[in-house]
């Protein structure tokens, strides 16, 4: 039997997507560092930043490495 291989929830996906239009260009940039230090300093809610940090703690950057927002339309 395969093993089922875990994907992000449609809340974290939208928390990304938000995350990304804060930040431009170069969110994936801030988003690591965010993920390095704990601060999401722009997160309007306090569970957009827990939906972000479980992103971190679930897939880690090689997951934020490969993700495309265009794929995630």
């Amino acid at each position: 039997m395969k093993a089922v291989k875990p994907t992000p929830t449609s809340d974290q996906l939208a928390a990304v997507k938000a995350f990304a239009g804060k930040y431009g260009r170069n969110w994936k940039t801030a988003l690591r560092f965010s993920w390095e230090t704990g601060n999401y300093p722009f997160a309007p809610m306090a569970s957009e930043s827990a939906l972000l940090q479980q992103l971190r703690n679930n897939f880690g950057p090689r997951w934020l490495n490969a993700f495309r927002l265009e794929k995630q339309a």
